[in-house]
């Protein structure tokens, strides 16, 4: 039987998914961490053990759990009967999305009063307040991912690397995924083409709105669009910049080494040169170990997106140079050539340039990871995204008891 209403709890729950990449795995245990730095108690399910679901439901029954916390609301399907188990259970459950919420967009159209859902950027929060308005009466903010150093050993000084430029990341396909659009003559093909165009070097914009100015554009109003069409379009348009931006970032460098650290679908991508060397996928627990040999840790954000990435973070903590594209709402305390490297978009001819520059001026890196490293160490580690999130945890259960007493 389930047990309802027990009052403020003291244990956190972190709900660990099975996933295809270790990387949300590696989170959790990361952000319990960051919980217990705090002076909270925290505790991993594994859902990848078979007992996982008796844990859970054993804890909630002991009436001691304070919130239910996961990534990308994964959690939100699990059910008591015909109903969401934390809405049946009048459990909190805080989940922090780390996609954009055009990819989850299934698990956000489930019903659970008790839910918190927090975003790592301001443009992925706005397209969930237009795209899921009134889809899930629940409370959102903000919360940055952390970072941390994963190796134990003294890091080395940046001259004494194996990988001047290094880039962690899956390939989505060739680059006729984005240009095979640019030949479609019908009304879908040069929608797609030209909200691609437009949304690709803007990060000031969801890719809802821009799909919904070019609609305009075409004397369509996008009221009057079913949402569904409005968010089959904008995740398309998602996708091809995540593979666009990745191949034009790797391809831009024509000379200087990249050590690029994907599987073998890179090979297949046009215009890739042979200074770029292939060296294997790494999980992402091992991720420290490339980033203590690196130099500079090339990044970019997945789509139309601000934000920061959690490679550039983790990267910057093992004194990496953090190299990625300038977009909107990057906190203003990331300073270009101070304490990290900013590329534009519309300028990738003369990235290879200063980056060779800076390659060739030690001392000025050297400068630029050890206040790159203070700046994430101080501000932008796990403990305060855990900060983070208790603070909204602690305002939603104010909510709720409000909610409670009416």
């Amino acid at each position: 039987m389930l047990k309802t209403g027990y009052p403020h709890g003291q244990t956190i729950v972190v709900l660990k998914p099975l996933s295809q990449y270790d990387v949300l795995r590696v989170f959790c245990d990361d952000i319990a961490h960051g919980f217990e730095q705090l002076g909270c108690k925290a505790v991993v399910i594994d859902s990848a053990r078979d007992d996982w679901g008796k844990q859970l439901f054993d804890g909630i029954n002991a009436g001691d759990i304070r919130f239910v916390f996961d990534f990308n609301g994964g959690a939100s399907g699990i059910k008591h009967g015909e109903v969401a188990l934390f809405d049946a259970a009048k459990t909190p459950f805080v989940s922090l999305f780390a996609d954009s919420p055009l990819y989850h967009e299934d698990r956000l159209k489930a019903w659970i009063h008790h839910w918190l859902i927090l975003f790592t950027n301001e443009t992925a929060m706005a397209t969930y307040r237009k795209g899921f308005s009134g889809r899930n009466h629940t409370l959102n903010g903000l919360a940055y991912l952390g970072g941390r150093r994963q190796v134990t050993e003294p890091l080395k000084r940046l001259r004494d690397r194996k990988y001047g430029i290094a880039f962690m990341g899956s390939y989505y396909g060739k680059m006729a995924m984005v240009t095979q659009i640019e030949t479609d003559s019908g009304f879908m093909g040069g929608l797609l083409r030209d909200t691609l165009v437009e949304a690709l070097h803007d990060g000031t914009r969801t890719p809802l709105e821009v799909v919904a100015s070019q609609l305009s554009r075409r004397g369509i109003d996008p009221e009057h669009m079913v949402p569904r069409g409005m968010f089959t379009v904008a995740r398309y348009v998602e996708h091809k910049i995540r593979v666009y931006r990745r191949a034009k970032a790797i391809t831009a460098f024509k000379k200087l080494p990249v050590y690029l650290f994907g599987d073998e679908s890179w090979k297949g991508l046009e215009g890739l040169g042979s200074n770029v060397q292939i060296m294997g996928t790494r999980p992402f627990s091992e991720a420290g170990e490339v980033f203590a040999e690196t130099k500079i840790g090339l990044s970019m954000m997945p789509a139309s997106s601000g934000g920061l990435h959690e490679r550039m973070l983790y990267g910057m903590h093992h004194g990496s140079v953090g190299l990625t594209d300038r977009l909107a709402h990057i906190p203003p305390e990331f300073k270009d050539n101070e304490n990290v490297l900013f590329f534009d978009w519309n300028d990738l001819d003369h990235l290879e340039e200063r980056v060779t520059d800076l390659l060739h001026n030690e001392d000025k890196l050297e400068e630029i990871s050890e206040r790159g490293r203070a700046l994430v160490q101080d501000r932008y580690s796990w403990k305060d995204t855990a900060k983070a999130v208790l603070a909204h945890a602690e305002r939603h259960h104010y909510w709720l008891s409000m909610q409670a007493r009416q």
